[in-house]
C-alpha cells in the first residue's frame, strides 16, 4: 500500500481525472515547476490563508513566498502532473518552497503525482472564476 493511499480513507481516495469547472478560465500560460506534498503529520494544523489542513482534500495548495502576490490565497490554480489534474485553491504559504515550487495536500499529490510520488514534475495555471451575471426572467 502507498504512504499517500494509507492514510486517506476509502470514501476520499483519490481518482486522476479532473472535474471541469465551466466557470474557470485560464489566465495565465502554464508555468513548469515541481510538486511535493505535506505529509500527513499537517493534518488539523491551521493554513495560513485560515481554515484548517485536511490531507484527504485535494484542493487544498501551498505556495512559496515568491508566488505569493501573484497567486494570493483563494487563487485558483490548474496542476497537472503524470498522473492527472486538479483545480485546486491556493490556501497555505510553503517557506521552503521556491517559485516554481508548490506543496500539494495528500490527496492532490495522489491525483496529481500517483500514490507512490514525494515529488513530480507538474505544469501550474492560474485559473479565474467567471462572473456570470444573473439574468432576470422573461417578463
Amino acid at each position: 500500500m502507498s504512504h499517500l493511499a494509507a492514510i486517506l480513507p476509502p470514501t476520499e481516495a483519490p481518482v486522476s481525472a479532473q472535474v471541469e469547472d465551466p466557470l474557470l478560465i485560464a489566465v495565465s500560460s502554464p508555468v513548469g515547476g515541481i510538486a511535493t506534498h505535506y505529509g500527513a503529520g499537517y493534518s488539523g494544523q491551521t493554513l495560513a490563508c485560515g481554515g484548517v489542513y485536511i490531507a484527504g482534500d485535494p484542493t487544498i495548495i501551498a505556495v512559496g513566498s515568491a508566488r505569493e502576490g501573484e497567486w494570493g490565497c483563494g487563487a485558483y490554480l490548474n496542476v497537472c502532473g503524470v498522473a492527472g489534474c486538479i483545480t485546486g485553491t491556493r490556501l497555505d504559504s510553503c517557506p521552503g518552497c521556491g517559485r516554481y515550487h508548490i506543496d500539494l495536500s495528500e490527496a492532490g499529490m495522489y491525483r496529481v503525482c500517483g500514490p507512490e510520488a514525494n515529488v513530480c514534475d507538474v505544469t501550474i495555471q492560474l485559473m479565474r472564476r467567471l462572473e456570470v451575471a444573473a439574468t432576470p426572467p422573461p417578463q
